[in-house]
């Protein structure tokens, strides 16, 4: 089988046991596009599930159909460009609700590649808000994806990339009422000094607080874009050491945060040694 290619299959747990799974209908699982996930609303009348087939907004994008009254599935539908871009998304996932759409993607705003977004959504008029990114420290510099919440609402599980984890992708568990205790995040690029493609480096980054003198947070830089993300409290100051294998470790100092300065992102050249 192509492995470039995924189908949608759907299977019921009867009787204690699962039934053989069933391929869906050819207009969801197309011949020239990959439908590599999905997911249904609590009501069965709802399917979301994204697709690079064909005539969509660019990469992967996601799409809806309805439950007719002989019980197959529509036409899908795109959602459309509130929520999806040029590249791709990914990864759907209704609240118990069905009120919230919940996905992935490498367009919008994101920290890094896959960041997980969140869009209150009218499911029979295939309307949806701005989508929010759920921000650090859910989403990351790698990917983030395949969120699902837990039907007490309280905890939710998704893949991530984090440093911290044990090896590629890891699964994460959060509490979906966690408090940011007012912090703030900040986010920069580590280069290369004087490469002229502004070669990106792959840093470690220790964060330490002035007053303390103790390190709060160590990060790692993103090779493919040098591009890396910081925790911080508006008003304490910081120094950021960096680090990169071949080249001279560098400091600087983080300030405290003004409305004129929260915005801005750090642009670290470090020196080959």
């Amino acid at each position: 089988k192509d492995k470039t290619k995924g189908d949608i299959y759907e299977t019921i747990f009867q009787d204690n046991t699962w039934i053989t799974p069933v391929k869906l209908e050819d207009h969801i699982n197309t011949a020239n596009g990959n439908e590599a996930s999905a997911c249904i609303s609590k009501d069965g009348e709802f399917l979301f599930f994204s697709s690079d087939k064909p005539g969509g907004l660019g990469g992967k994008d996601l799409y809806r159909c309805k439950k007719l009254p002989n019980g197959k599935w529509s036409l899908p539908v795109n959602c459309g460009p509130m929520i999806n871009t040029v590249y791709d998304e990914d990864a759907p996932f209704l609240s118990a609700d069905d009120k919230v759409l919940y996905f992935s993607s490498k367009g919008h705003t994101t920290i890094g590649e896959f960041d997980i977004f969140k869009s209150d959504c009218d499911m029979e008029e295939n309307s949806f808000s701005t989508p929010q990114n759920m921000g650090y420290p859910v989403n990351s510099v790698g990917d983030d994806i395949f969120f699902v919440i837990c039907q007490d609402g309280y905890h939710g599980y998704y893949s991530s990339e984090k440093d911290n984890g044990f090896g590629g992708e890891d699964i994460y568990l959060i509490d979906m009422h966690y408090s940011e205790n007012d912090v703030k995040v900040r986010a920069g690029y580590v280069y290369e000094k004087g490469a002229a493609d502004s070669k990106p480096l792959k840093a470690k980054i220790s964060l330490v607080d002035n007053e303390t003198k103790q390190a709060i947070g160590y990060y790692t830089s993103n090779l493919r874009n040098g591009k890396f993300i910081l925790l911080v409290s508006p008003f304490r100051t910081y120094s950021l050491n960096i680090e990169a294998d071949g080249y001279k470790a560098q400091t600087l100092q983080v300030d405290q945060l003004t409305p004129e300065n929260e915005e801005q992102e750090f642009k670290i050249e470090l020196d080959p040694k």
